[in-house]
């Protein structure tokens, strides 16, 4: 398995953790990792709640100049990775994304 340098160890997320400690740790550890690559940047993490954004660049446009969905369901995904990471009950040793579906409508 590949490491990450500064992961988020999962028994150090706690429900008691401040929010501003938490939301940084969170921006920090995705350095090197998908979402760090992609610009994702978390705003507010607490129990339950998560917020972040990504500036839109080249990077993100599919080679026919539209936003690649990919872009969208990353940052979707990632939210919610992060959202559970937030709101673990004490003791959990962690969790995994059940389903992931995605029905786009138009192009953006």
């Amino acid at each position: 398995m590949f490491e990450v340098p500064d992961r988020l160890d999962l028994r150090e997320v706690s429900a008691g953790s401040p929010a501003s400690r938490l939301v940084d740790r969170i921006n920090a550890s995705q350095a090197g990792a998908l979402p760090g690559l992609l610009g994702f940047r978390w705003i507010e993490a607490e129990r339950g709640h998560i917020r972040g954004r990504f500036d839109i660049a080249a990077k993100h446009f599919s080679p026919h100049g539209l936003l690649h969905g990919a872009s969208i369901v990353a940052l979707a995904d990632t939210a919610c990775g992060f959202g559970c990471l937030a709101s673990l009950p004490d003791g959990a040793v962690g969790f995994a994304t059940g389903e992931l579906k995605t029905n786009f409508i138009g192009a953006a």
